[in-house]
This record gives C-alpha cells, sequence and structure tokens, in this order.
C-alpha cells in the first residue's frame, strides 16, 4: 500500500511505527517501555504485524493499534 511500517528505537526502547509513503509524520504503533521489537512480518492485507518481543510472539492489529 501507501504506508511504511518499519522499527525505531527514536524513543530510547525498540517500537513499531508507521509512515505515509508520500512524507509525512511517523506515528508510534507501539509503546513499549522496555525489551525489544525483534522480526516483524506484515500480513499480505497490511491488517496485522507478527513481531517478537522478550522471547514471546506478538500480534499488533494495525487498525486498532492493540498488540497482545
Amino acid at each position: 500500500g501507501n504506508t511504511v511500517f518499519y522499527v525505531s528505537d527514536r524513543g530510547g526502547n525498540e517500537n513499531l511505527y508507521a509512515r505515509p509513503a508520500a512524507g509525512g509524520e511517523a506515528r508510534a504503533l507501539t509503546r513499549f517501555n522496555d525489551g525489544r521489537v525483534l522480526w516483524p512480518q506484515i500480513t499480505a492485507d497490511g491488517s496485522r504485524i507478527v513481531f517478537e518481543r522478550d522471547f514471546r510472539l506478538w500480534s499488533l492489529d494495525v487498525a486498532s493499534g492493540r498488540a497482545a
């Protein structure tokens, strides 16, 4: 699509971010205060991102912003 998803430690801890491909402001998708976000993979339809954090698998619903 038209959004770039990436991991950054710009806030001190690694979190997932999204930014419009055409430019614009980045927004944090997760707000973890510790641990690392590793190996993010997005579904083909862009609705969910699965990643590893603290030796566990997490799933982020992109629309709602809820990670579990």
